[in-house]
């Protein structure tokens, strides 16, 4: 400010001070992690927060309800999914005693980490406000989107007690003023939102406008204004903001990304790569698709079953090639998430430039990389504190709609990528990654019925060093189809795969699966039968094996 504005247009008091007024603050959080807390101290919850990776009770409920995975999704718009607030809520009622006992004596409340915020700004247990916002609402699984009221049905079939959950409030109006005890008390809280949403206000997202913010996920919303679309492509059908309390509400359509960011430090960290330089030293990928299902695929294709992949491997595959891989992960999941909108809501739905183009706002860490943006990058990539500011500001008259939706200046600030590959390339490597996608599923338990086979590979380092680092491969399995495969599966189109990739995963695990070999020796025993194979005194078949890998121990399992 000071720099666009200078010295004369700003005032100071008699000492040359300029003086900062504040008129609100605003709160801005994950709306997927939630906390109880109870009356009786009200300082510390009873249980730790449950974050959004924890798979526990969805099993149970799916099989139990009659309509499945979509029993709520008329009411809230969401798929029964350990992805929200409800499942958790439901796990702590469940397992930890002392959140039953608090709530069957009347003790305790429960909120996303907005409410635990407001509650302990506002005094707590002496007079505090237990609140949440329509944003933080829609992620629990329990309000109603039309009505933006909890569901008493929903609730009843859930046995949640309403009376332990927070009043819902717009994102913009004076919900309570700071207590005694905080830094500057009597301060109006005046703005709150989930994250995702915040940053749909600070890119000042108007219907038919999307973004995605890359975080660890990555989060894609398009405003459908107030119209709540259905998705029949395996998005979400959730709220964007209401800012203000008798202001309309802005409905969204969500696509949700479990790995996103998250992928370059488990790269970095795990496998001892630097992303940005390695990335640089190729120009493809050299036909290597990279798959980042860790716990999963969430939107469009919602897979619990599904873990990492990589595939299209070769002789000619470096590192290089597999980090280009990593970040091209991301575009492809992102496009997966904007196809499935644009047949969703239609051409009517998007809002398009003078070039005809859908401009696809982004933000967060990963917006830095010259090589992952490919349409827009802000000025601004820390969009999610600016959104609540705004929302905070509009609620006490520091600004107006019209200034917080007018972003022509902004805009030119922005900088902006076009696309360059030729649409049947795109096309083309589009197809490929849904295909590369596709083996990802059912390898939740895939090391009871698959096998590896042993390749000697350069790149990779010393396997032996690295291998002996862990006593099995984490359930990582690598098939070395360079050129595709011989004996006994006779197969030209293989290509080389690397598939069971989890969070966990660590250079030493792909190591040890790269040296694991039986195949061959499978199909010789069913060739020529017991008769066919003299073994020793303990009744064992002895495999002689020369050549410079059996100076390996991890490798020689036999002789």
């Amino acid at each position: 400010m000071h720099k666009d504005a200078g010295e004369k247009e700003e005032i100071k008091n008699e000492t040359g001070q300029l003086l900062l007024r504040v008129d609100g603050g605003a709160i801005v959080n994950k709306t997927l992690m939630q906390i109880q807390h109870a009356f009786d101290d009200g300082k510390k919850p009873p249980d730790n927060a449950i974050g959004m990776m924890v798979s526990r009770i969805k099993g149970k409920l799916e099989k139990e309800l009659s309509k499945g995975k979509t029993h709520f999704l008329e009411s809230c718009g969401l798929p029964i999914s350990t992805y929200f607030s409800a499942l958790k809520l439901l796990w702590l009622l469940e397992n930890v005693d002392v959140v039953k006992d608090a709530v069957k004596k009347g003790d305790a409340l429960f909120g996303t980490i907005d409410s635990w915020l407001i509650w302990n700004l506002t005094r707590g247990v002496d007079n505090g406000v237990h609140v949440t916002d329509v944003s933080n609402a829609s992620r629990t699984m329990l309000m109603i989107l039309k009505t933006l009221n909890w569901d008493g049905s929903t609730l009843e079939t859930l046995k949640i007690p309403k009376e332990i959950l927070p009043k819902i409030m717009s994102n913009a109006e004076v919900i309570g003023h700071e207590g005694k005890g905080w830094l500057i008390p009597r301060i109006p809280i005046s703005g709150c939102l989930g994250d995702q949403h915040a940053a749909m206000l600070g890119q000042s997202c108007r219907k038919g406008e999307a973004k995605s913010t890359y975080g660890t996920g990555a989060f894609i919303l398009l405003n459908t204004g107030e119209e709540a679309i259905q998705s029949t492509h395996g998005l979400l059908t959730t709220l964007a903001f209401k800012i203000g309390k008798d202001a309309p509400t802005n409905d969204a359509l969500q696509g949700s990304i479990a790995i996103a960011g998250a992928v370059v430090p488990w790269l970095r960290d795990s496998l001892g790569s630097e992303i940005e330089d390695l990335a640089s030293k190729v120009d493809s990928t050299g036909g290597v698709y990279f798959v980042p299902a860790f716990n999963g695929l969430f939107a469009p294709w919602w897979r619990d079953d599904a873990r990492g992949v990589c595939i299209g491997i070769t002789r000619f595959t470096n590192k290089s090639h597999i980090v280009r891989a990593v970040l091209e992960s991301m575009c492809f999941q992102v496009k997966n998430v904007l196809d499935s909108m644009h047949k969703d809501a239609g051409e009517k739905g998007e809002l398009k430039n003078e070039k005809g183009q859908f401009l696809l706002r982004v933000d967060r860490g990963a917006t830095v990389n010259n090589t992952l943006m490919q349409i827009q990058r802000p000025a601004n990539i820390v969009t999610t504190a600016l959104g609540a500011a705004y929302a905070a500001g509009l609620a006490v008259g520091v600004w107006t709609e019209e200034e917080i939706f007018s972003n022509g200046e902004r805009m030119k600030k922005d900088t902006t990528f076009n696309p360059v590959l030729n649409e049947k390339l795109r096309k083309k490597k589009v197809a490929s990654w849904c295909k590369a996608v596709e083996k990802t599923f059912d390898l939740a338990d895939f090391k009871r019925y698959v096998q590896s086979i042993f390749v000697y590979i350069t790149s990779v380092g010393s396997f032996e060093d690295l291998a002996s680092k862990v006593d099995s491969t984490g359930g990582v399995y690598f098939v070395p189809a360079f050129n595709g495969l011989f004996a006994p599966w006779w197969r030209d189109d293989a290509g080389g795969v690397c598939i069971g990739f989890t969070r966990l995963t660590k250079e030493s695990h792909i190591a040890r699966a790269v040296l694991e070999i039986k195949d061959v020796l499978d199909s010789i025993h069913k060739d020529v039968d017991e008769k066919g194979e003299i073994k020793n005194e303990k009744g064992q078949l002895l495999l002689k094996v020369d050549g410079g890998a059996t100076v390996n121990d991890t490798l020689m399992q036999i002789q």
